[in-house]
């Protein structure tokens, strides 16, 4: 009886166990069935997440990278043409000769954006020394090719400042846009005698008539510390009226023609002339010379140089050009302009080619009257517009325009400055330049002879310039322009023009 009993236990307890351990391995098999449900329906759900995310449905959306708007870089940070000439291959040195464009790139350093957070039309760094010797031999100048800049970054940057460009002009009266073509010492804009600081005059000076710039002189420079305080209130003050920063020019060529080396400023070093710089035969003495003009003049708050100087020297009677042109080889002098283009470009300084189409070739000084050049087309292409297609193609943003006669071209004495046929159809139009042309100063002998103020800007702005450099009447000029576009003796559009090609530099310069 107690064995029975106790064999029932023993039943009872294996009983148990097996219906435990079975109930434990079901549930270990549903597990595993779990699981390999799981394991093949996750991807399922997953895809399905993903195929909606692709089609901007999910909320699991991949993030774009954003660029701030002080990276975004401008249009001019990359050359269009880069790595094309302009000039023309049968004025290409003969074998054995220096090519304007076998330029040393050992002192060379990386261009800066242009004007502070800007385009030069060329900018970026330095080729390589493989790369200037194939451009040499190739007669293509040295160009910058921009490593940081997509092109369709600088595309789209581009078209964001002429679209802007272009709602800030529909949005200007008639004599806003006028007023935005001139560039005025602060003596002119304000009628003080001698201008040393911008306050209250010079704001309501500016608010009546918005100039486009303005050009300084060494009475009005007596320290940096006086200069820059007196150029950012004026540039507060221009921003304030029309949204836009002034041109801030001046004339640093080094040597005989500066306002601020050779006195004596601190950490400014004093430039010889740019014949010294020529002497040495080296591209890259002419862009370090530029780089150290541009580096001053940007401490100076200076953002417009008129310089280089591009004209050959090929009269040895010219007293006006003389020790300020770099040679009287075009290829030579070539070179050189457009290597200091590079290093004023490199400081976010921008230059201005002059005198065009050339100056070397001629007896008599501007400045006191007429003064011509008896060279036909043919003539000045092989030699005077060597180192302007240099220029250009090295990126410049102004070509200054001389008042120089062209008989045996013009058949007249109509100065350069205000010829269609020099600046829109030569210059513009066979040369490629689609920045802005300025005049020569007009209160000079060569246009006050014989022309009056409104005159003289009135057949200019025809001939296809878009900026007036210091008129001898500002007022009657700036009259004369507005009475000649509501008379229909210069269209609106024309106007419109002009300030397209300004306005894209200077949305540049914030």
């Amino acid at each position: 009886m107690n064995r029975n009993k106790k064999e029932n236990r023993t039943y009872r307890s294996v009983k148990r166990v097996l219906i435990t351990t079975s109930a434990a391995a079901a549930a270990v098999v549903a597990a595993l069935l779990l699981a390999g449900f799981l394991m093949q329906g996750l991807p399922v759900v997953w895809e399905s997440v993903r195929q909606e995310d692709r089609a901007g449905n999910g909320s699991f959306q991949k993030q774009e990278s954003v660029t701030s708007d002080d990276e975004v870089p401008d249009s001019g940070s990359v050359d269009a043409g880069a790595g094309k000439s302009r000039l023309d291959t049968s004025y290409h040195p003969a074998a054995g000769q220096e090519s304007y464009a076998d330029v040393s790139t050992d002192r060379m350093e990386p261009d800066q954006n242009l004007h502070a957070g800007q385009t030069g039309q060329n900018q970026g760094a330095q080729p390589s020394s493989a790369e200037s010797q194939d451009q040499a031999q190739t007669g293509q100048a040295a160009n910058p090719k921009s490593q940081d800049v997509q092109p369709d970054q600088a595309d789209a940057q581009e078209t964001s400042n002429q679209t802007s460009a272009e709602k800030m002009i529909q949005e200007m009266t008639l004599e806003e846009k006028i007023a935005q073509l001139f560039i005025l010492t602060p003596e002119a804009l304000t009628g003080v005698q001698r201008a040393v600081k911008a306050g209250e005059t010079t704001q309501k000076a500016v608010d009546a008539y918005p100039v486009g710039g303005l050009v300084y002189f060494q009475k009005n420079i007596e320290s940096e510390k006086q200069f820059v305080k007196m150029v950012k209130n004026t540039q507060k003050y221009g921003k304030k009226r029309s949204g836009l920063p002034f041109f801030i020019c001046v004339d640093e060529e080094g040597g005989s023609v500066a306002r601020i080396s050779g006195r004596g400023f601190l950490d400014v070093p004093e430039m010889g002339d740019m014949c010294e710089i020529g002497q040495q035969g080296d591209g890259a003495a002419a862009y370090e010379a530029g780089k150290q003009i541009g580096e001053y003049l940007s401490r100076f708050q200076v953002n417009v140089d008129f310089a280089p100087v591009a004209d050959v020297f090929s009269n040895a009677k010219n007293t006006v050009i003389g020790k300020r042109s770099f040679g009287s080889n075009p290829d030579l002098v070539a070179k050189m302009a457009a290597n200091e283009v590079y290093g004023l470009k490199s400081q976010n300084v921008a230059a201005v080619l002059k005198h065009f189409p050339g100056h070397g070739d001629t007896r008599e000084d501007s400045h006191l009257g007429r003064v011509s050049v008896n060279k036909t087309l043919d003539e000045l292409r092989g030699c005077e517009l060597v180192p302007f297609r240099a220029g250009i193609d090295a990126g410049a943003d102004f070509v200054m325009v001389g008042h120089i006669s062209l008989p045996n071209i013009l058949n007249d004495q109509t100065p350069a400055s205000l010829s269609y046929t020099i600046v829109t159809e030569l210059l513009r139009e066979e040369m490629g330049f689609d920045g802005i042309v300025v005049t020569d100063a007009l209160d000079m002998g060569a246009v006050t002879e014989h022309y009056d103020a409104a005159q003289a800007a009135t057949q200019a702005v025809l001939a296809g310039v878009d900026m007036l450099l210091m008129p001898q009447d500002f007022k009657a000029a700036y009259q004369g322009l507005v009475e000649a576009v509501r008379e229909g003796t210069i269209k609106e559009t024309r106007i419109d023009e002009s300030l397209e090609r300004i306005f894209k530099l200077k949305k540049t310069m914030y």
